[in-house]
């Protein structure tokens, strides 16, 4: 993909961080290969690395590392 479906900006390939959310949990995926807009952030995945994601939080035991998220609330 050379341009963004959205603002139509040039699209690279970077490494991001990507939160996942799988069975109402959140995991955050590091070091995570890319295409991302340059121009309006939008991020997109290929099948081959979203397969590997859901594989890897299907198994969420290999886990690297645990950190702690704080919940906030407006209501």
């Amino acid at each position: 993909m050379e341009r963004c479906y959205f603002c139509r900006g040039l699209v690279v390939q970077k490494r991001i961080e990507h939160l996942h959310r799988w069975e109402g949990r959140i995991f955050l995926i590091t070091d995570l290969l890319a295409d991302v807009c340059e121009q309006c952030g939008e991020t997109y995945l290929n099948p081959e690395v979203l397969e590997r994601i859901d594989q890897a939080v299907g198994q969420s035991g290999v886990a690297t590392e645990f950190i702690k998220v704080p919940v906030l609330s407006l209501a």
